[in-house]
């Protein structure tokens, strides 16, 4: 009982602040990659009928129409297309490694 009451005298001799991590807080975006279990972001090639190449962008939580937006403004020589049964983003030609650097650039 002692305890529990110097407990509630502590708590009440500090004031509730926000944590840091609230206070910081960036901007929430529309959308959201998660990493796969490998802590690796989920960008992956594909060969279909063996000459057609593809990139797939997986793993998005959110708006994926606002992902592939945001993926032509930056490279607007690219083709994309969503595919909502699965939200995922297909972008013709084998571009791996510079949407991964992309995606590390915006803090995924």
């Amino acid at each position: 009982m002692r305890f529990s009451l110097r407990l509630l005298q502590q708590a009440a001799a500090f004031p509730a602040t926000p944590s840091s991590s609230a206070a910081f807080a960036a901007p929430k975006a529309a959308y959201f990659i998660s990493r796969s279990a490998s802590n690796q972001l989920p960008v992956y090639s594909s060969y279909r009928n063996g000459t057609r190449e593809e990139t797939i962008l997986r793993r998005i939580q959110g708006d994926a129409s606002a992902l592939k937006r945001d993926l032509l403004a930056a490279f607007p020589h690219l083709q994309a297309a969503v595919k909502l049964p699965k939200n995922h983003v297909v972008v013709k030609g084998m571009h791996v490694d510079e949407l991964k650097a992309w995606l590390e650039a915006k803090g995924f």
